[in-house]
């Protein structure tokens, strides 16, 4: 390789790699906002969220798909969200609610769906879901669990779809929330 070429080889690979950076750090910096407690734009964070929603996106910390203009988006086999746990959380604990949808096309291809979720270090009890439809997923959290200003809370599913285009699609969370246990849905 010449030595034009090889600086233009150069010079790639270190837009590449500073791209990347970039890249990395503005999500790095999301999900530190919203562990803080606050969103990009200085808000709280919402202890209920819908999914589709752009005003609550920062809240979403990865393994979801651009609503692209749907009032629903597909989520990965593993996604996480963050909440501000509801008022008295940190005292009685809280309910955890995530109302999905689990699509045919994965369900006729896969079968029967177990779902876990897991709020800050706390493991709750999975569920199975053995046919297509919309489902709440709930589950009571510990009060010293919720005891800070934002709470992680990762689903996952052992069941996904593997799209020509390499997108992994399992199911489409719609709403995810943190509620008082005496207000949840039923």
């Amino acid at each position: 390789m010449s030595a034009s070429g090889q600086t233009l080889y150069a010079n790639v690979f270190v837009i590449a790699v500073c791209a990347l950076f970039l890249l990395g750090s503005v999500s790095c910096r999301r999900t530190r906002n919203a562990l803080a407690g606050d969103g990009e734009d200085g808000r709280p964070l919402a202890s209920v969220i819908n999914v589709a929603d752009a005003a609550t996106t920062v809240q979403l910390i990865r393994g979801f798909y651009p609503a692209d203009g749907n009032p629903w988006r597909w989520s990965r086999s593993t996604f996480a969200v963050v909440l501000r746990p509801p008022s008295g959380a940190a005292k009685d604990g809280a309910r955890l609610e995530m109302k999905f949808s689990y699509p045919e096309s994965v369900f006729h291809r896969e079968g029967q769906m177990k779902l876990s979720a897991k709020v800050g270090r706390q493991e709750l009890p999975a569920e199975v879901y053995s046919m297509p439809g919309e489902y709440t997923f709930t589950r009571d959290v510990s009060a010293a669990t919720l005891s800070s200003d934002a709470v992680a809370i990762e689903f996952t599913s052992d069941k996904k779809l593997v799209m020509d285009d390499q997108r992994e699609l399992a199911l489409i969370p719609l709403s995810i929330g943190l509620v008082s246990k005496g207000l949840g849905s039923k």
